[in-house]
């Protein structure tokens, strides 16, 4: 995640705004290390995603450790409503690499199925989105490593369910102000608040790059 000094994670309503070059090379190492990326729907609507694609430098990890080519997009929508013109679901774009998997529940899974061959659908609960069940069946699949790219409110649905191992944020050296969101925001604070510790902090032209644990009270 990336946000400003004052807390704003977009500006101009996009996140791309808050980026740099040491951003992106951390975005690029992280989705090199994933088996799967994770992503809202709102997020990947707004950001127009498409498939995931690996820097050829970063390739070779992922060779070594066995990984897959490329990690499929997770995208986790209650009503698989799409689009049909998102990148994602680009049969061109996709090329022979993983289709997305939209991780639904049974009243959204009729919409996805529309999509046809482009996607996949991952039925996790009757009414909505079980996301504990969705990781333990990707678990399933050998899917170890889930990079979660937000937006706010599944990343505040995933620390609320006690699902984050880590936080990975950049905070750009930029004032925003106005109303944009936070990089997690739900309908109501955590009854207890979750401790973190510090792994990592970097610094390059001002921004910082820290990679936080979060101490869950069940580790």
């Amino acid at each position: 995640m990336v946000a400003s000094v004052d807390g704003s994670m977009t500006v101009n309503g996009r996140s791309g705004g808050m980026s740099n070059e040491g951003d992106r090379r951390i975005f690029h190492v992280l989705r090199s290390m994933a088996d799967t990326i994770l992503v809202g729907a709102g997020t990947a609507r707004a950001e127009r995603y498409g498939p995931a694609r690996i820097p050829g430098d970063l390739s070779a990890s992922r060779a070594r450790r066995n990984q897959n080519p490329l990690p499929p997009i997770a995208v986790v929508s209650r009503s698989g409503v799409f689009d049909d013109d998102l990148p994602l679901f680009n049969p061109d774009l996709i090329g022979d690499g993983p289709v997305p998997i939209i991780i639904t529940c049974t009243d959204g899974e009729a919409n996805v199925q529309r999509l046809g061959s482009r996607a996949e659908a991952m039925v996790t609960g009757d009414t909505d989105v079980d996301l504990a069940r969705a990781m333990t069946m990707l678990a399933e699949r050998g899917i170890g490593v889930v990079v979660s790219e937000g937006g706010p409110m599944l990343n505040a649905s995933m620390v609320q369910l006690g699902l984050l191992d880590e936080l990975c944020l950049t905070v750009s050296p930029l004032t925003v102000a106005g109303s944009a969101g936070r990089i997690i925001s739900g309908p109501s604070e955590l009854a207890t608040p979750i401790p973190m510790e510090l792994a990592h902090l970097l610094e390059m032209d001002g921004a910082l790059y820290t990679r936080w644990r979060f101490t869950h009270p069940t580790a």
